[in-house]
């Protein structure tokens, strides 16, 4: 069998598809969909919902790694973090990517709690990322 190349500008369907979207402009796929995403639990042990993720690390409260089954073209790439509130009242969650840990493989978040700005502390949440930029 011969490999070749298919030269395309839209990708449409054969009619399976309901509604007024059925075709999908190659630019998009290329250019603007998430090239990577991943559900983790609160415990850090499970991925789910994913999309080019290998595995998870779990480095310890509140701090995690994702592995990327495919590499990014570099390491300058987007990743957007929420977490799951935890019902904490006046106690607000953020996640970081981890300084210095962006590789075109992996790389490393932190989760963190405050309470009204005067204390800070690592926390297990279920984590929602996302990862743009161009893959390898």
């Amino acid at each position: 069998m011969a490999n070749g190349t298919i030269a395309f500008d839209t990708l449409s369907t054969s009619g399976q598809i309901t509604g007024t979207a059925k075709s999908l402009d190659t630019d998009y796929v290329v250019n603007g969909s998430a090239k990577a995403l991943c559900h983790v639990s609160a415990d850090g042990a499970t991925a789910s919902n994913t999309l080019n993720v290998s595995s998870l690390d779990d480095d310890g409260t509140g701090d995690r790694g994702i592995n990327f089954s495919s590499n990014m073209g570099n390491a300058t790439y987007i990743v957007t973090l929420t977490s799951e509130d935890g019902n904490s009242g006046s106690l607000n969650r953020t996640c970081d990517v981890s300084d210095g840990t962006m590789a075109t493989g992996a790389f490393d978040f932190e989760c963190v709690m405050t309470n009204n700005l005067t204390a800070r502390s690592n926390t297990d949440n279920i984590n929602f990322v996302s990862v743009h930029g161009d893959l390898a």
